[in-house]
């Protein structure tokens, strides 16, 4: 179902005609991640309070054990085993012991090109697995040392397949990252829920169950890192550096116009007046 489902979620993105690599990765491992999340811990919930309605977690935390393996072995584990880069290895092997070889140079291009790394794979992977562990905190506290396993594992067989199977990927920005990082918080929601689901006839007080929901779910809705990053005093430029940049140019190793060919010249006979005018050269 995994597997189906992000060759569903690519194509649905791809009809989204996202205008950069960015945005189309941002919303590829978003919907991945939502989705993947529902399938690896809300589904298996639902089958645990609605059809096997029975005492106890027993069978869930069982199921349980078995999806946080398969999640910190398995799957980093399948990324090395990349089916596309040994199907492309087998053609090449094939076509090099042949004396003729019918094939255009724009197929024998693709077939030495390395296989893409999916970005949005990689960090709906990381999401999913940590919405996964939290939720699952109050009967299974042992998903979170598997959970963390898995992302050694993980990193270093990324490592190896970055180095050996994966082409360059595209160039992004820092916007994914950004975006996942100012969400975190929305794993210690995702706790809360879990925390009510399973432990609410724990509590003698059943109003403490919500106290987690609400008091994340404040935190997700109020913008508190704009608060963070707000200039609550504000500095000049001269306030800050006690020399601007032409003070300092002379000291620069290289800069723009001298590191680039078309202005190299130029950029060369300025840095030498500069010089000059600060008396650090002296005209022979």
């Amino acid at each position: 179902m995994d597997i189906l489902l992000e060759i569903v979620l690519e194509k649905l993105t791809k009809w989204e005609r996202q205008t950069t690599w960015t945005n189309y990765y941002l919303s590829f491992s978003l919907k991945l991640t939502l989705f993947s999340f529902f399938n690896s811990a809300i589904l298996p919930t639902f089958c645990e309070f609605f059809i096997n309605n029975s005492d106890g977690y027993e069978i869930l935390i069982s199921n349980m054990l078995m999806k946080f393996l398969v999640n910190a072995i398995v799957t980093p584990a399948m990324w090395t085993l990349n089916v596309g880069y040994y199907i492309k290895k087998i053609k090449i092997y094939y076509l090099t012991s042949k004396e003729d070889i019918d094939i255009s140079q724009k197929d024998l291009n693709e077939l030495y090109e390395y296989p893409p790394m999916n970005v949005s794979a990689k960090y709906s992977y990381i999401a999913k697995t940590i919405l996964m562990s939290f939720f699952y905190i109050p009967i299974f506290p042992l998903g979170i040392a598997i959970s963390l396993l898995g992302f050694i594992l993980g990193y270093w067989l990324e490592k190896y397949n970055f180095a050996n199977m994966y082409k360059i990927p595209e160039m992004l920005n820092r916007q994914i990252t950004e975006f996942y990082s100012n969400y975190f918080v929305l794993a210690f929601f995702v706790y809360g829920i879990g925390d009510y689901v399973f432990l609410n006839d724990c509590y003698e007080n059943k109003a403490w169950s919500l106290v987690n929901i609400i008091f994340f779910g404040i935190l997700i809705i109020f913008p508190y890192h704009q608060m963070l990053t707000f200039d609550f005093l504000k500095f000049e430029e001269s306030q800050i550096h006690e020399k601007d940049y032409d003070d300092k140019y002379t000291d620069f190793i290289t800069d723009y116009e001298r590191a680039n060919p078309m202005t190299e010249r130029e950029g060369k006979m300025r840095y030498l007046e500069a010089k000059k005018a600060k008396g650090e050269i002296k005209e022979d």
